[in-house]
Parts: C-alpha cells; structure tokens; sequence
C-alpha cells in the first residue's frame, strides 16, 4: 500500500488498484484515506514552496543595501570616465583640461626644486631636502 501511495504522487499508479475490497466500508475508507493523503501532500508541499520563497526573499532583501551600493559604485565608475560636456564642446573643454595639467606639472617641479634648494656653505654648495630638515614632516 505504501509504494502504491508513493507511485500515485508521481502519476504512476494507473495500472495498480490495490483500494478494491471485498467489502464497501473498507474500500471507502481506503479511499477517504487515500484522499486524505494526497490533499496533505500538496498542503506539504505547498507549504516547502512557501518557505523557500519567504527564505530566498529575506536573504534578497538582507543584501539589497550592499547589492544597491554595488551597483551605484559601478554606474559612477562608468560614467566617471566620460567628459561631463558634449561632444562640440568638449574640444575647449580638453584643451582647458591639458592647460591645466600642464600648469600642475610645472607647479610641481618648482615644489621640487624647493624642496631640494641648495645651501650655500661658503664656497661649498649642499643640497638638503626638507624631510633633512624638518624629520617630523611627511612629504
């Protein structure tokens, strides 16, 4: 009876009849049983599908502030590379950006060159750098 029960969840059972009795009140009440069985088969399973859904959203919805950071870093990170003016503009736009660099790099070896100034000694000339000088000072 129970491979029978079993079979008939997977649709198996056509060609086995093992509810037929001798009597009526039996063969009812197998069937009763039987029905009873598959009714609380689909409510088991039913309810597996209903806790699976609820756990897969509560996982979803415990990462969802950490997967709309993720996604928000990407999107500013992709556009982060593009010119922020459009495409006629941006010549003057590009070559104000290389004035710049220009200007940044120029201001950069003029800091070099003070940080590196030559002491004169007498007819003795000494580079000493600022970090010589003032050890406690990061560059």
């Amino acid at each position: 009876m129970i491979t029978y029960l079993g079979w008939s969840l997977l649709g198996i059972s056509e060609d086995l009849d093992p509810l037929k009795a001798a009597d009526f009140p039996s063969e009812s009440l197998a069937r009763i049983l039987y029905a009873g069985f598959l009714i609380m088969g689909v409510i088991l399973l039913v309810n597996m599908l209903i806790a699976l859904l609820s756990n897969t959203y509560q996982r979803i919805k415990d990462n969802s502030l950490k997967e709309w950071s993720f996604k928000s870093a990407a999107t500013i990170q992709t556009y982060d590379g593009y010119d922020p003016i459009p495409v006629p503009l941006n010549i003057i736009y590009s070559a104000a950006k290389l004035l710049k660099l220009v200007k940044k790099k120029e201001n950069d070896k003029v800091r070099a060159m003070q940080a590196f100034s030559v002491q004169v000694k007498g007819n003795l000339t000494v580079p000493t750098p600022n970090f010589i000088l003032y050890p406690r000072c990061s560059r």
